[in-house]
């Protein structure tokens, strides 16, 4: 990691930083994954008329179900 800096003269210069601890590490992943699970979901609801679900049907469904972290089949479907 650096941090952009100018100095005195109006030079622009990059400092070393010490790296990331793993609670910063931590937290930007779960950001992220919070947030691509976000976007998942919203494509998945709006992009269910696609090739693989009008060609195999099961599959995607299984999929969905896998991506969306739910049971797919059974008396529990649908939970966690």
């Amino acid at each position: 990691m650096y941090t952009y800096v100018t100095d005195l003269s109006g030079n622009s210069r990059f400092l070393p930083l010490p790296p990331p601890s793993e609670d910063e590490i931590a937290r930007v992943l779960s950001g992220a994954a919070r947030r691509i699970h976000r976007i998942l979901e919203v494509r998945a609801d709006v992009d269910d008329e696609d090739a693989l679900s009008q060609d195999e049907p099961l599959l995607a469904h299984l999929t969905a179900a896998s991506l969306r972290t739910r049971i797919a089949t059974g008396s529990h479907i649908g939970e966690r």
